[in-house]
């Protein structure tokens, strides 16, 4: 649409700096903190929980949230070792598990990665795992239970921003708004 306008793009898991480094904006997933920041929701990632075929033949399917606690989990950390995830069903309370892994990574690209390679349950968005699971490579875990969504925040350092930041987080949440 505008192909004058040229990008950056940082695909860091570390959160820069909006202030103190050149940056227009950011996409940030889940909360954002930092009230000193503007922030506008730019749209959900819908999740689901995934694991292969072969991590499900050895350890078994888990049959409620509940059982995850007895899987390997695959998770967004910054070197944690467990999370608590919250799940709810139709016609039930909301149930949250707090699961443990070997694994915790700030790429959702290499847990899909682990996942396929047999190496735990990971909780991922439904478009990131669609050719994985025609593939074969992985299969929804717990279906009849959903995980709540991420909310994604376009966050600037001021409400005045230029036209084309302005165009390009319209730009983005047309495209979620799409999905």
């Amino acid at each position: 649409l505008y192909p004058a306008v040229s990008f950056e793009v940082d695909l860091s898991p570390h959160h820069r700096d909006l202030v103190a480094e050149p940056v227009d904006v950011a996409l940030r997933l889940g909360t954002v903190r930092d009230a000193a920041l503007i922030r506008r929701r730019v749209g959900w990632i819908e999740q689901g929980l995934f694991a292969s075929a072969g991590y499900l033949e050895r350890q078994g399917a888990p049959a409620h949230p509940s059982d995850l606690m007895e899987h390997d989990c695959l998770f967004v950390g910054g070197g944690k070792s467990s999370a608590t995830w919250r799940f709810e069903r139709e016609g039930s309370r909301a149930v949250s598990a707090t699961v443990r892994g070997r694994f915790s990574v700030n790429n959702h690209g290499l847990m899909r990665t682990l996942a396929e390679r047999d190496m735990g349950i990971a909780a991922l968005a439904p478009s990131l795992c669609r050719e994985s699971i025609g593939a074969g490579r992985l299969t929804p875990v717990l279906a009849d239970w959903t995980v709540p969504r991420l909310a994604v925040y376009a966050v600037m350092t001021s409400r005045l921003q230029s036209a084309v930041v302005r165009a390009f987080v319209d730009f983005v949440a047309e495209r979620f708004a799409a999905l």
